[in-house]
């Protein structure tokens, strides 16, 4: 009866991704883990793992998990601490001296790294190693005093990375994979993106053009590997593998015969230090984000490389978890609830949760109210005009569908961003918000 309801569970998530597979904006298929405290409940694989030749995802299909990957740092810096070789609240140029940035303001700490708090700019993944990335902050400047505010960084994790290789005196990918791969039992995993490592991972997609808001109109490509040894997300993973890394964090760290750290340090770990991520109900602890569903305290994290993104949540109240992995644009966060859906109604002996239509992924909550002519300072008028809850632009020469951005998008109304698939308009995105008397402007 429990292998027949594991399959019922298995068929019912891999129904519902499938149902959302064709309004994704550029990927073809994705590989969803989903584990209670005891075991992997299953693999769930959905389309295809190359758009151009047609091969399937299969459950052993490897992705990369990109920010995901954080979290692992923040482990092994945990780690450091127990072992008394790192001090979280020290200046980090005790561990890298050569380390620089423009700042006025108190030193930064390990601490901030861990917590995006360091006032240091985002960055550009221009190189596969560490050294290159952070020695460039010396021609930056903090935005803020360390602490201050919520900043997401990928070069403080670079760094950060390079703090842990000095103080483990041992190469990030080794300490990866010595400190947590094996202990874990994670054999299908890499701790670096090589084209070695890359060559047998789902093919990752986007479209063509990537300096400018993407949208179906535009050509799909296949993007070069982007190669990564660096502590921000150099991971590539299994379904089952991340069902193994989910495990741990529901089991604070320490699942059955093996710890990774102590329960201080996920105490410490999932610790709100930022209560305002500029996400409303998400706060962050270290490398982690922290906030509740249903009442039900999560915990996760998303990734996102060129053409692979990812996403983990862990329900710690219930004790299960679902990571899915995709090999470009779509949307996971549906998905992922209603995986937990699923889980907890399967444990319970509950129906599972129905099938329910997907949205339309090019519908906005304000096309009628954002229906009118529009002229930009040369004269050109733009007429918008609402169509079955679509938002369609007309002008002397074309005429199209917008697309609403994934992720800049307000759901509720309040606002966000369309992708133009007008020639001579799609270098931007459109943006449109409500003023201060709640009208609708764009």
């Amino acid at each position: 009866m429990m292998a027949a309801g594991r399959k019922a569970l298995v068929r019912r998530v891999g129904e519902f991704v499938e149902s959302r597979r064709s309004g994704w904006l550029d990927a073809h298929g994705a590989v969803i883990g989903i584990t209670d405290l005891t075991r992997t409940l299953g693999s769930v694989p959905v389309g295809l793992r190359d758009g151009f030749t047609g091969a399937p995802v299969k459950k052993g299909t490897r992705f990369e998990i990109g920010s995901i990957s954080k979290s692992f740092a923040a482990i092994v810096a945990l780690q450091l601490v127990e072992e008394g070789l790192l001090d979280l609240h020290a200046p980090v140029t005790g561990y890298v001296p050569w380390f620089e940035v423009r700042s006025p303001h108190p030193p930064i700490t390990t601490h901030h790294l861990l917590t995006h708090t360091a006032g240091l700019i985002t960055g550009m993944d221009f190189a596969d190693d560490a050294v290159p990335a952070v020695w460039s902050l010396r021609d930056t400047s903090v935005g803020f005093a360390p602490g201050e505010h919520f900043h997401y960084s990928n070069d403080g994790y670079k760094l950060l990375g390079l703090i842990l290789e000095t103080v483990g005196a041992e190469p990030w990918p080794d300490m990866l994979r010595e400190r947590i791969l094996a202990p874990l039992r994670m054999t299908s995993t890499d701790p670096e993106i090589t084209y070695d490592t890359a060559a047998d991972i789902a093919t990752p997609h986007q479209r063509e053009a990537n300096d400018r808001p993407p949208h179906r109109r535009r050509l799909q490509v296949r993007p070069p590997i982007s190669i990564s040894r660096t502590a921000d997300g150099s991971i590539i993973s299994t379904a089952n593998d991340m069902s193994a890394y989910a495990r741990m964090l529901l089991h604070r760290g320490a699942p059955p015969g093996v710890r990774l750290i102590s329960d201080e340090s996920f105490a410490l770990m999932t610790t709100p230090h930022v209560a305002d991520t500029g996400d409303e109900g998400v706060a962050y602890g270290y490398a982690l984000d922290l906030f509740e569903v249903d009442g039900r305290v999560h915990i996760g994290h998303a990734g996102g490389m060129v053409g692979h993104y990812a996403l983990l949540w862990c329900d710690m109240d219930s004790g299960v978890a679902a990571a899915m992995m995709v090999n470009g644009h779509a949307e996971r966060e549906p998905i992922i609830r209603f995986a937990l859906d699923a889980i907890r109604a399967h444990l319970a002996g509950q129906p599972l949760p129905a099938l329910t239509p997907a949205p339309d992924p090019l519908a906005s909550p304000i096309a009628a109210e954002l229906a009118g002519t529009y002229a930009d300072a040369d004269g050109r008028t733009l007429e918008l005009r609402e169509d079955d809850g679509r938002v369609v632009a007309t002008t002397a020469e074309h005429e199209a569908t917008l697309e609403p951005l994934e992720d800049v998008w307000d759901q509720d109304g309040g606002g966000g961003f369309f992708a133009m698939p007008i020639p001579g308009m799609d270098h931007f995105a459109l943006g449109a918000q409500r003023d201060a008397g709640g009208e609708v402007v764009a």
